[in-house]
């Protein structure tokens, strides 16, 4: 015979088994055989460090899937992890039978016995009660003991049992998938590995695998000790990706994802993590009509973190340094910027960027004596923006100015530390400017607030408009009074204008040259150079005095309060009109200052004269 015949006879065998074990399987019948359950709990004895592995093993059926669900008390035991999962085909005289076994990795927690009891299997309708399994904890555990998975549930074949073809095809088929593992490792990551102290530090842990993963759960995760840590969505949604390791293809999944926030410098190792995985094998050709899994435990790799000590920041922010590091902002604000005595407005300030504000100091503003700082409502913290930490912090302050005025806040500033430059950096808001002014003298309307004498003085006011006798009282009464204070008024006009005093003719004019310039600012100068050259004439104020010291040297020179007091209002709205904007709504204001200051000037006159 030829070899060309003989080889082709040795195919037509190995088909002609493989159609008879196909044929054997579907005229099997659909009644499931008798099951097998085992429990198994392994070493016998350990250490309290050591683990112990507990599985229970469940075997029959035909080409129905075996599953089971198990209930058990654990004694002097914890469970670590979650739990393996392996099944398996075996065939016994030409008689298919599945099994799937559960494990669970145990640790003890003292010395003594431990046990796992009342363990009870329920298969579909069918209950396993299984005896008490035990081990002894001691402290001096021997060698062979220490962390042995568990055996193999397969025994040796009985000496009378002929050896089966299709078995032991399969077998060998068995052994060799588990000699040719599936490729799966575990990489950690961290980003960068040599890092400024407070710096974000990305770490990353990855999945590579060439098969399919049917299970998977954490056994270990790392600790993070010295780091500050906030969890990260992981990349892309966990979807794996083609990936080259070491030369080779595979698939990468991330399975974890954390910010790490070192404390201080120094050097610090990230503790492997360990995962409890089920990979699915593809090796035999029946692999799609009896799928294969293989339990497996991989750990990943140590990761060493360097951290280095940030350098002294420059002597002029070293009072503004307080920790920060990254790329931050600050902004302030006012609500609102202007506002009347005894009332409160709001100084809110912004802190935002990339970096970590987890446990950072509440700032303290600088403020102009007068105001009453309260203390500060917090908000915010960080926040993902995909991989990287954004800080935002709001601080409000509640400031109550004590007296009328127009302050100048100084910009609020921190200094920070910039990884990516390696150097320090201010971060400086705007300065602001509050004013505060005298409450209306006007009532307020229906509960509302106080009208504004200048900025309200063209409010429409609804009024009844019928005649009432009872309206016209106080009129009647009051004309002949009227009449006689016009008289008065008339005569002291004509005797001012008849006293040719110069000093009052120079103010005068200047008042009436403040009124039609256009421009606010030069208004507000030339109505402030008129009441200084009145003042010293007259009340014999220096140069050198502040206009905002005007009242307070009336008020020492024996004019009445309230006299000296509506100077001062006055020359707060000349600092008022003096950096307002240049728009046309200040003429109204400008017209109303140089009234004011006509009638404030012949009232002071009068009296000086009196």
């Amino acid at each position: 015979m030829s070899p060309r015949r003989s080889s082709r006879r040795r195919t037509a065998v190995l088909l002609a088994a493989v159609l008879l074990a196909v044929a054997l399987l579907a005229a099997a019948p659909a009644a499931a055989q008798q099951l097998e359950v085992k429990a198994r709990l392994e070493p016998q004895v350990l250490g309290v460090d050591d683990y112990a592995f507990f599985s229970i093993e469940v075997a029959g059926g035909v080409f129905s899937q075996v599953s089971f669900e198990p209930t058990f008390d654990l004694v002097n035991f914890e469970q670590i992890g979650g739990r393996a999962e392996s099944s398996g085909v075996q065939w016994i005289n030409g008689v298919s039978s599945r099994s799937l076994r559960l494990t669970w990795r145990l640790q003890p927690k003292e010395l003594g016995l431990a046990a796992v009891q009342g363990i009870s299997v329920r298969v579909g309708s069918d209950r396993f009660d299984l005896p008490a399994q035990e081990v002894r904890v001691v402290a001096e555990p021997p060698p062979s003991s220490r962390r042995r998975p568990p055996s193999s549930s397969r025994g040796p074949r009985s000496s009378w049992q002929l050896p089966d073809p299709l078995e032991d095809f399969f077998e060998r088929r068995r052994q060799a998938v588990e000699q040719a593992e599936p490729k799966v490792r575990l990489v950690a990551e961290a980003s960068p590995a040599r890092a400024w102290a407070g710096q974000q530090v990305t770490y990353t842990l990855w999945l590579y695998t060439q098969t399919a993963i049917a299970q998977l759960n954490f056994k270990e995760t790392p600790g993070f000790e010295g780091f500050w840590v906030e969890e990260l969505p992981r990349l892309a949604n966990g979807q794996p990706k083609p990936a080259q390791l070491d030369g080779e293809a595979y698939w990468r999944t991330p399975l974890l994802q954390r910010a790490l926030f070192p404390l201080r410098p120094g050097s610090y190792d990230v503790d492997p993590a360990e995962v409890a995985l089920v990979a699915q094998l593809s090796a035999s050709p029946f692999s799609r009509l009896l799928p294969r899994n293989q339990a497996m435990v991989r750990a990943s790799n140590p990761v060493t973190v360097e951290v280095r000590p940030l350098p002294p920041p420059p002597p002029q922010l070293a009072d503004r340094f307080s920790g920060l590091v990254g790329d931050l902002s600050l902004d302030a604000r006012l609500v609102p910027a202007e506002l009347a005595v005894g009332d409160a407005t709001t100084l809110e300030l912004t802190l935002s960027g990339r970096g970590n504000v987890e446990g950072l100091a509440t700032p303290h503003p600088v403020v102009p004596e007068g105001i009453e700082v309260l203390p500060a409502e917090e908000s915010g913290g960080n926040q993902m923006q995909g991989q990287q930490v954004e800080a935002q912090r709001v601080w409000r302050y509640p400031l109550v100015p004590g007296r009328p005025g127009t302050w100048r806040l100084p910009p609020v500033e921190m200094a920070y530390f910039d990884p990516a430059a390696g150097e320090y950096r201010l971060a400086a808001s705007d300065a602001l400017v509050l004013r505060a002014r005298r409450g209306a003298p006007e009532l307020a309307v229906a509960g509302g607030p106080a009208l504004h004498p200048i900025k309200n003085a063209a409010l429409p006011v609804e009024e009844d408009r019928r005649p009432r006798v009872a309206d016209a009282l106080p009129w009647l009464f009051a004309l002949p009074w009227a009449v006689v204070l016009v008289a008065a008024l008339v005569r002291w006009r004509q005797g001012e204008g008849d006293d040719g005093d110069a000093g009052g003719a120079r103010f005068a004019a200047r008042l009436n040259e403040a009124a039609a310039v256009d421009r606010p600012r030069q208004s507000a100068i030339l109505l402030e150079a008129a009441w200084h050259d009145l003042l010293a004439e007259r009340y014999a104020v220096s140069a050198e005095t502040a206009p905002s010291r005007w009242g307070e040297h009336l008020a020492a020179a024996g004019v009445p309060r309230r006299d000296a007091d509506a100077l001062d209002e006055l020359v707060e709205d000349l600092h008022y009109l003096r950096n307002a904007p240049q728009l046309s709504t200040t003429a109204e204001l400008t017209g109303e200052l140089v009234e004011r200051s006509r009638r404030l000037a012949r009232h002071l006159v009068r009296r000086l004269a009196a």
